[in-house]
């Protein structure tokens, strides 16, 4: 995983942009690369709306190959924002679209 826009239960609506920290320089670069990739999914926002440097945010990620039953999403595998005890959990920048 690079960049990735995560969905609501997986499938649905674009919540999250989320990219692995050790491939970007920056979060500036981070953003950008977002705006670039998922220009699609930003179409119905006005420019002033559109996520800055300050929306972007560190924390950890990891694919779950089993989805933990206590987690309330309607999918069975995939990435997921993680603590960053968890086995296997690596550093992201993320953005919140909601």
């Amino acid at each position: 995983m690079d960049l990735k826009a995560f969905r609501e239960d997986g499938h649905g609506a674009v919540i999250q942009f989320v990219g692995r920290k050790d491939q970007f320089k920056s979060k500036e670069e981070f953003l950008e690369e977002c705006l670039d990739e998922f220009e699609d999914e930003l179409e119905e926002y006005e420019p002033e709306d559109l996520p800055a440097v300050a929306d972007v945010k560190e924390g950890h990620c990891k694919y779950y190959s089993v989805v933990p039953e206590d987690v309330d999403i309607d999918m069975d595998s995939g990435y997921m924002l993680c603590d960053p005890s968890e086995d296997g959990s690596f550093e992201v920048y993320y953005i919140d679209l909601n």
